[in-house]
C-alpha cells in the first residue's frame, strides 16, 4: 500500500471532509477487479446459505409480490415478457429441432413411455363435448356422405347384378338375348337408385353422424380405443423433431408473433387476470410463508444444491457492469464519505 493510500485510511491522520479520492479510487476497484470475482463464487454461495434458512415471508413478503405480479399485468409489459420468446427463442429451437432427425424417442426412457402409455390408458381423458363436436363438423360430414354414398351405391346394384348372372344366355321371343334384357334393366335401376341415394344422404349423413358420434362416445375405454390413444404416443415418439417442426416454417413462426402479442395484451387488460394471479399467489404461498427456503424447496421436490461457481461465471459480468455503472459508483464514493464522517464522529 502506498503512502497516500497508507494516509487515507489512517484514523489519526488529517482528512478533509470528503473522502481522498485514492480511498475512492480503491473501492471502485475493489469491488469491479479479479479479486471481487474470486470472492463472487464465495459470496453467492455463502448468500444461498443464508437464503435457505431465511422464511419465505422475508424473501417473498405476499402485497410487495402481488403488486409485482400486477405491475407485469399490463399490456406493454407483458408483451416485453412474451415477445423475445417467440421472436427469439422459439425459432432457435425449431432450427434445432429442423436438423434432428433421429427418433425423438430417444430423449425419452424407457420408465416414462410406460408411464405415459399408462396415463393414455386412463379413463376419462377426452371429454364426450370434443366428440360431439368433432362429428360435427362439414368436414367429418363430407368424409362421412362420400363414404355412405360410395358404400350405398355398391351394395344397392350387387342384386340386379346377381340377378343378370342368372338370367339365360338364350334369346327371348320378341326381346332378343336374355342377357342383354337383363344389361338394360341393370342400367335403367342404376339410373333410379342414383337420385334415391342422394335424396337419402341429404338427411341422412347428420343422422349417421350423430350415431357415430354416440357410437365413439360408449365405446371409448374399449381396448381397441384405448390402444388407439397408447400407438398415437408410441407414433410421435418413434418420428424425428425435424418431423414434428416441418409444418413450422419461418413464415409460420413469424405469424405467431403478432397471436401470441395480442392474447397476452388481453390477458393483461383484463381483472380476471389480476384475480386469479392473487388467488394463486396466495393459494401456493399462504400455508408456506412460515417455513424457511429450503423446507419449501425441498416440499416442491428442488433438492440438489447450485452449482455455485456456475452461477458466478454467468452473472459476476453483469453485476461488474452494474457495479461499474456511474450512479453506482457515485453511491459507492458517498458511501465511503458516509463511512468517514461516522468514523470522525464516533471519535468525538
Amino acid at each position: 500500500m502506498n503512502h497516500d493510500m497508507a494516509d487515507s485510511m489512517n484514523p489519526d491522520a488529517p482528512v478533509d471532509e470528503a473522502a481522498p479520492d485514492p480511498l475512492k479510487a480503491w473501492l471502485r476497484a475493489r469491488v469491479t477487479g479479479d479479486d471481487m470475482r474470486r470472492d463472487w463464487t464465495r459470496l453467492i454461495e455463502a448468500s444461498w446459505k443464508q437464503l435457505m434458512q431465511t422464511p419465505l415471508e422475508q424473501v417473498l413478503p405476499r402485497d410487495a409480490s402481488i403488486a409485482l405480479i400486477e405491475s407485469y399485468l399490463q399490456p406493454d409489459r407483458i408483451a416485453d415478457l412474451v415477445r423475445p420468446g417467440v421472436r427469439a427463442v422459439l425459432p432457435a429451437a425449431v432450427a434445432q429441432m429442423r436438423k434432428d432427425t433421429k427418433a425423438a424417442s430417444r430423449w425419452v426412457p424407457e420408465d416414462a413411455k410406460v408411464a405415459m402409455r399408462k396415463l393414455a390408458s386412463e379413463p376419462g381423458l377426452i371429454h364426450e363435448d370434443w366428440i360431439r363436436a368433432l362429428f360435427r363438423q362439414q368436414a367429418v360430414e363430407a368424409v362421412m356422405a362420400d363414404a355412405l354414398y360410395r358404400g350405398i351405391r355398391d351394395f344397392s346394384t350387387i342384386m340386379p347384378r346377381i340377378f343378370l348372372r342368372l338370367l339365360p344366355t338364350s334369346r327371348l321371343p320378341g326381346f332378343g338375348g336374355a342377357g342383354k334384357v337383363g344389361k338394360r334393366v341393370v342400367e335403367e335401376l342404376e339410373k333410379l337408385i342414383e337420385p334415391e341415394i342422394k335424396s337419402f344422404l341429404t338427411g341422412g349423413t347428420q343422422r349417421a353422424l350423430s350415431r357415430a358420434a354416440e357410437f365413439a362416445i360408449s365405446h371409448m375405454e374399449d381396448p381397441s380405443y384405448v390402444a388407439l390413444r397408447r400407438n398415437m404416443i408410441d407414433f410421435a415418439l418413434a418420428k424425428s423433431p425435424s418431423f414434428h417442426a416441418q409444418v413450422l416454417t419461418d413464415a409460420r413462426l413469424k405469424s405467431l408473433e403478432p397471436i401470441v402479442e395480442s392474447i397476452a395484451k388481453q390477458v393483461a387488460s383484463l381483472d380476471d387476470s389480476r384475480r386469479i394471479a392473487r388467488e394463486v399467489f396466495t393459494s401456493v404461498t399462504q400455508d408456506l410463508e412460515k417455513r424457511t427456503v429450503r423446507e419449501v424447496l425441498d416440499q416442491v421436490g428442488i433438492t440438489a444444491s447450485p452449482d455455485f461457481e456456475a452461477w458466478a461465471a454467468v452473472t459476476w459480468p453483469a453485476a461488474r457492469v452494474y457495479l461499474s455503472a456511474p450512479e453506482v459508483a457515485g453511491w459507492l464514493d458517498s458511501l465511503v464519505d458516509e463511512l468517514l464522517a461516522e468514523q470522525r464522529r464516533l471519535q468525538g
